[in-house]
Protein backbone atom coordinates (compact mmCIF):
# COMPACT_ATOMS: atom_id res chain seq x y z
CA UNK A 1 0.00 0.00 0.00
CA UNK A 2 2.48 2.17 0.82
CA UNK A 3 5.04 1.51 -2.86
CA UNK A 4 1.72 2.21 -3.97
CA UNK A 5 1.01 5.55 -2.35
CA UNK A 6 4.79 6.51 -3.50
CA UNK A 7 4.17 5.22 -6.88
CA UNK A 8 0.45 8.05 -7.02
CA UNK A 9 2.49 10.86 -5.32
CA UNK A 10 5.59 10.33 -7.75
CA UNK A 11 3.24 10.61 -10.96
CA UNK A 12 1.57 13.47 -9.54
CA UNK A 13 4.94 15.60 -9.29
CA UNK A 14 5.91 14.62 -12.34
CA UNK A 15 2.99 16.08 -13.96
CA UNK A 16 3.71 18.93 -11.77
CA UNK A 17 7.19 19.28 -13.17
CA UNK A 18 6.02 19.19 -16.68
CA UNK A 19 3.37 21.79 -16.02
CA UNK A 20 5.93 24.29 -14.90
CA UNK A 21 8.13 23.66 -17.30
CA UNK A 22 5.43 24.26 -19.80
CA UNK A 23 4.75 27.33 -17.85
CA UNK A 24 8.45 28.81 -18.58
CA UNK A 25 8.14 28.41 -22.29
CA UNK A 26 5.37 29.86 -22.19
CA UNK A 27 6.26 33.23 -20.57
CA UNK A 28 9.28 34.83 -22.16
CA UNK A 29 11.09 37.48 -20.85
CA UNK A 30 13.49 40.11 -22.79
CA UNK A 31 17.02 40.49 -22.49
CA UNK A 32 16.61 44.33 -23.32
CA UNK A 33 13.56 46.33 -23.47
CA UNK A 34 11.30 47.17 -26.48
CA UNK A 35 9.52 50.25 -26.89
CA UNK A 36 6.11 50.11 -28.30
CA UNK A 37 2.93 52.18 -29.10
CA UNK A 38 -0.19 51.50 -27.93
CA UNK A 39 -2.92 51.82 -31.00
CA UNK A 40 -6.26 51.70 -29.50
CA UNK A 41 -9.83 53.59 -30.19
CA UNK A 42 -10.67 54.54 -26.94
CA UNK A 43 -8.03 52.87 -24.45
CA UNK A 44 -6.06 49.93 -23.59
CA UNK A 45 -6.29 48.00 -20.04
CA UNK A 46 -3.07 47.38 -18.13
CA UNK A 47 -4.08 44.14 -15.99
CA UNK A 48 -2.70 42.25 -13.34
CA UNK A 49 -2.54 38.88 -14.73
CA UNK A 50 -2.37 37.93 -18.72
CA UNK A 51 -6.38 37.64 -18.79
CA UNK A 52 -8.45 39.48 -20.44
CA UNK A 53 -11.18 39.19 -17.05
CA UNK A 54 -8.16 40.22 -15.04
CA UNK A 55 -8.19 43.11 -12.64
CA UNK A 56 -6.87 46.58 -14.36
CA UNK A 57 -3.98 48.18 -12.97
CA UNK A 58 -4.71 51.57 -15.29
CA UNK A 59 -5.87 52.41 -18.46
CA UNK A 60 -3.54 53.10 -21.52
CA UNK A 61 -4.10 55.69 -24.28
CA UNK A 62 -4.10 55.75 -27.95
CA UNK A 63 -0.59 56.48 -28.81
CA UNK A 64 1.19 56.09 -25.14
CA UNK A 65 4.67 55.02 -25.21
CA UNK A 66 5.27 51.37 -23.11
CA UNK A 67 8.22 49.37 -22.08
CA UNK A 68 7.75 45.59 -23.21
CA UNK A 69 9.91 43.32 -20.75
CA UNK A 70 8.59 39.69 -21.76
CA UNK A 71 5.66 38.25 -23.52
CA UNK A 72 3.27 35.33 -22.36
CA UNK A 73 0.44 34.09 -24.34
CA UNK A 74 -1.35 37.22 -25.98
CA UNK A 75 0.17 39.14 -23.59
CA UNK A 76 3.11 41.32 -23.27
CA UNK A 77 4.66 42.20 -19.88
CA UNK A 78 5.15 46.02 -20.21
CA UNK A 79 6.24 48.82 -17.70
CA UNK A 80 4.85 52.51 -18.49
CA UNK A 81 6.22 55.56 -18.20
CA UNK A 82 4.80 56.20 -14.22
CA UNK A 83 6.32 53.11 -13.19
CA UNK A 84 3.23 51.19 -13.52
CA UNK A 85 3.78 47.41 -14.31
CA UNK A 86 1.18 44.44 -15.43
CA UNK A 87 -0.31 42.67 -18.89
CA UNK A 88 -1.52 44.16 -22.04
CA UNK A 89 -3.31 42.47 -25.22
CA UNK A 90 -0.13 42.37 -28.24
CA UNK A 91 -2.76 42.92 -30.48
CA UNK A 92 -2.84 46.97 -29.40
CA UNK A 93 0.44 47.38 -29.05
CA UNK A 94 2.57 48.60 -32.22
CA UNK A 95 6.42 47.71 -32.21
CA UNK A 96 8.78 49.73 -34.23
CA UNK A 97 9.42 48.59 -37.74
CA UNK A 98 13.55 47.89 -37.30
CA UNK A 99 12.07 44.86 -34.54
CA UNK A 100 8.76 43.55 -37.07
CA UNK A 101 10.04 43.80 -40.51
CA UNK A 102 6.86 45.55 -41.07
CA UNK A 103 5.64 49.50 -41.29
CA UNK A 104 2.50 50.27 -40.52
CA UNK A 105 0.35 51.53 -43.00
CA UNK A 106 -3.12 51.92 -42.06
CA UNK A 107 -6.14 50.72 -39.64
CA UNK A 108 -9.85 50.84 -40.45
CA UNK A 109 -12.91 49.32 -37.71
CA UNK A 110 -16.03 48.76 -38.79
CA UNK A 111 -18.27 48.27 -35.80
CA UNK A 112 -21.78 47.23 -35.41
CA UNK A 113 -23.64 47.62 -32.06
CA UNK A 114 -26.23 45.22 -32.79
CA UNK A 115 -24.12 42.27 -33.39
CA UNK A 116 -25.19 38.87 -31.77
CA UNK A 117 -22.75 35.51 -30.73
CA UNK A 118 -23.18 33.82 -34.39
CA UNK A 119 -22.26 37.06 -36.15
CA UNK A 120 -19.29 37.54 -34.30
CA UNK A 121 -18.33 34.29 -34.67
CA UNK A 122 -18.57 34.10 -38.39
CA UNK A 123 -16.52 37.33 -38.61
CA UNK A 124 -14.11 36.61 -36.64
CA UNK A 125 -13.80 33.08 -38.22
CA UNK A 126 -13.50 34.73 -41.85
CA UNK A 127 -10.44 36.83 -40.43
CA UNK A 128 -9.03 34.03 -39.38
CA UNK A 129 -8.87 33.23 -43.22
CA UNK A 130 -7.27 37.28 -43.37
CA UNK A 131 -5.26 37.46 -41.58
CA UNK A 132 -0.80 37.73 -42.21
CA UNK A 133 -2.19 37.27 -45.81
CA UNK A 134 0.75 39.00 -47.90
CA UNK A 135 0.32 40.18 -51.63
CA UNK A 136 3.30 40.81 -53.54
CA UNK A 137 3.57 44.52 -55.90
CA UNK A 138 1.10 43.38 -58.63
CA UNK A 139 -0.86 40.64 -56.78
CA UNK A 140 -4.78 40.67 -57.04
CA UNK A 141 -6.96 39.60 -54.46
CA UNK A 142 -10.44 37.55 -54.97
CA UNK A 143 -12.25 36.92 -51.93
CA UNK A 144 -13.33 33.38 -52.81
CA UNK A 145 -9.64 32.28 -53.71
CA UNK A 146 -8.94 33.08 -49.83
CA UNK A 147 -11.13 33.33 -47.30
CA UNK A 148 -14.06 30.75 -49.34
CA UNK A 149 -17.43 30.33 -49.43
CA UNK A 150 -19.65 31.27 -45.70
CA UNK A 151 -21.58 28.39 -45.88
CA UNK A 152 -22.79 25.39 -42.93
CA UNK A 153 -19.55 23.36 -44.66
CA UNK A 154 -16.80 26.05 -43.41
CA UNK A 155 -18.58 25.91 -40.48
CA UNK A 156 -20.38 29.08 -40.50
CA UNK A 157 -23.84 29.36 -38.23
CA UNK A 158 -26.77 31.04 -39.25
CA UNK A 159 -27.01 34.79 -38.65
CA UNK A 160 -28.64 38.07 -40.28
CA UNK A 161 -28.00 38.98 -44.03
CA UNK A 162 -29.27 41.11 -46.31
CA UNK A 163 -31.13 39.36 -49.33
CA UNK A 164 -33.19 41.22 -52.24
CA UNK A 165 -33.50 44.14 -50.36
CA UNK A 166 -34.32 42.89 -46.62
CA UNK A 167 -32.90 41.41 -43.77
CA UNK A 168 -33.01 37.36 -43.54
CA UNK A 169 -31.50 35.11 -41.90
CA UNK A 170 -28.96 32.99 -43.58
CA UNK A 171 -25.12 31.18 -42.80
CA UNK A 172 -22.11 33.77 -42.86
CA UNK A 173 -24.45 36.44 -41.57
CA UNK A 174 -21.26 38.99 -40.90
CA UNK A 175 -19.11 38.17 -43.26
CA UNK A 176 -19.77 41.04 -45.40
CA UNK A 177 -18.91 43.49 -42.82
CA UNK A 178 -15.31 41.57 -42.34
CA UNK A 179 -15.59 42.30 -46.59
CA UNK A 180 -16.16 45.93 -46.11
CA UNK A 181 -13.91 46.35 -43.48
CA UNK A 182 -11.10 45.05 -45.91
CA UNK A 183 -12.62 47.53 -48.49
CA UNK A 184 -12.36 50.32 -46.44
CA UNK A 185 -8.51 49.55 -46.06
CA UNK A 186 -7.72 49.18 -49.99
CA UNK A 187 -9.38 53.22 -50.28
CA UNK A 188 -7.40 53.95 -47.84
CA UNK A 189 -4.03 53.05 -48.70
CA UNK A 190 -4.81 53.58 -52.56
CA UNK A 191 -5.04 50.24 -54.09
CA UNK A 192 -6.52 49.26 -57.19
CA UNK A 193 -10.49 48.06 -56.81
CA UNK A 194 -11.08 45.77 -59.62
CA UNK A 195 -14.80 44.62 -58.73
CA UNK A 196 -17.00 45.58 -55.55
CA UNK A 197 -20.56 44.71 -55.22
CA UNK A 198 -22.63 47.16 -52.64
CA UNK A 199 -25.76 45.55 -50.73
CA UNK A 200 -29.41 45.89 -51.83
CA UNK A 201 -30.28 48.09 -49.62
CA UNK A 202 -27.79 50.40 -47.27
CA UNK A 203 -26.11 48.94 -44.70
CA UNK A 204 -26.38 49.97 -41.35
CA UNK A 205 -22.43 49.80 -40.01
CA UNK A 206 -20.85 52.04 -42.79
CA UNK A 207 -21.78 54.94 -45.40
CA UNK A 208 -24.07 54.07 -48.03
CA UNK A 209 -21.01 53.21 -51.37
CA UNK A 210 -18.38 52.02 -48.62
CA UNK A 211 -20.20 48.92 -48.28
CA UNK A 212 -18.62 45.66 -49.62
CA UNK A 213 -20.88 42.48 -49.99
CA UNK A 214 -20.30 39.18 -50.58
CA UNK A 215 -22.51 36.66 -51.68
CA UNK A 216 -21.56 33.27 -53.56
CA UNK A 217 -22.91 31.53 -56.33
CA UNK A 218 -21.85 29.21 -58.54
CA UNK A 219 -22.91 30.70 -61.68
CA UNK A 220 -20.44 33.71 -61.99
CA UNK A 221 -22.88 36.02 -63.49
CA UNK A 222 -24.35 36.15 -60.12
CA UNK A 223 -21.42 36.05 -57.82
CA UNK A 224 -20.95 39.06 -55.95
CA UNK A 225 -16.99 39.28 -54.44
CA UNK A 226 -14.16 41.58 -53.48
CA UNK A 227 -11.20 41.74 -55.62
CA UNK A 228 -8.08 44.33 -55.59
CA UNK A 229 -4.43 44.30 -56.83
CA UNK A 230 -1.27 45.49 -55.06
CA UNK A 231 -0.29 48.12 -57.53
CA UNK A 232 2.17 49.66 -54.95
CA UNK A 233 6.15 48.50 -55.58
CA UNK A 234 6.56 46.63 -52.14
CA UNK A 235 4.84 43.64 -50.41
CA UNK A 236 1.32 44.16 -47.86
CA UNK A 237 0.82 42.19 -45.37
CA UNK A 238 -2.95 42.10 -43.76
CA UNK A 239 -4.06 41.63 -40.37
CA UNK A 240 -7.09 40.58 -39.16
CA UNK A 241 -8.96 39.98 -35.75
CA UNK A 242 -12.68 41.35 -34.16
CA UNK A 243 -13.21 42.50 -30.96
CA UNK A 244 -16.47 41.99 -29.59
CA UNK A 245 -19.04 43.09 -32.61
CA UNK A 246 -16.02 45.52 -33.91
CA UNK A 247 -13.86 44.30 -37.15
CA UNK A 248 -10.31 45.57 -37.49
CA UNK A 249 -7.82 45.64 -40.62
CA UNK A 250 -4.57 46.89 -40.89
CA UNK A 251 -2.43 46.94 -43.53
CA UNK A 252 1.86 46.90 -43.28
CA UNK A 253 4.38 47.35 -45.66
CA UNK A 254 6.47 44.23 -45.86
CA UNK A 255 10.08 45.70 -45.19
Amino acid sequence: MKDRKTSILSVFLAMCLILICSLSVYAVSYETEKTGTVMVQEFLSLRNAPSKSAERVKKLSNGENVFITGEEGDFYTVRTQDGSTGYALKRYILLPAEETGKQFLCEVRIDNDSSGANRNYNMALACTKLDDYRMEPGQQFEWYSTVGIANKENGYKIATVISGGKYVDGYGGGVCQVSTALYNAVLKQGLQVDKVFHHSIPSSYVEEGYDATVSWSSDERYRKTLVFTNNLDFTIEIEAFTEGGTVIIRMYQVL
